[in-house]
């Protein structure tokens, strides 16, 4: 069965942020600026950051599932 969604709904993918996401993103930009002043090795903590903010925004997506296979 295909599923046919009306031409003005969006994609799951690309629902604006909800003000959780943007705080969780906000944080993360706020401890990697905090690190690079402070000198310390950035690079891999910031990719660290980066992937659990990832996931994280990723696990919390409504109507997503969590899931990147595509909808048949």
């Amino acid at each position: 069965m295909r599923i046919i969604a009306p031409s003005g709904s969006p994609h799951p993918r690309s629902r604006p942020l909800t003000g959780g996401e943007i705080l969780v993103v906000v944080i993360i930009m706020i401890l990697a600026t905090g690190l690079a002043l402070a000198d310390l090795p950035v690079f891999g903590i910031i990719e660290l950051f980066g992937g659990t903010a990832a996931v994280i925004l990723r696990l919390r997506r409504p109507g997503d599932g969590g899931s990147s296979a595509p909808v048949r």
